[in-house]
């Protein structure tokens, strides 16, 4: 763990209760149809990475059934220009 200095420790421990009474009364603060504040917090804070990682699977699963797509139809592509020639 980090070695905080003795100059630094009233201040780290301001800043330690601060952030620890903001949550508790997140945990007691209640928003409308009786959601607690914490709850839309972490919605807040976890839904654009849950978008970003869906954006990139979905991305990812089209794009490589687009490339499997293209691929197989190349090879068909070839086998009728095969048939045509000879």
């Amino acid at each position: 763990m980090m070695a905080i200095p003795s100059r630094h420790k009233s201040l780290t421990l301001l800043a330690t209760v601060v952030v620890a009474q903001v949550l508790l009364l997140a945990v007691q603060i209640k928003r409308e149809r009786q959601v607690r504040l914490i709850r839309v917090w972490a919605v807040e804070l976890i839904s654009p990475v849950q978008r970003a990682g869906s954006w990139i699977v979905y991305n990812f699963e089209h794009g490589w059934g687009n490339y499997v797509s293209c691929a197989t139809r190349g090879k068909r592509i070839r086998l009728c220009a095969r048939s045509w020639t000879g």
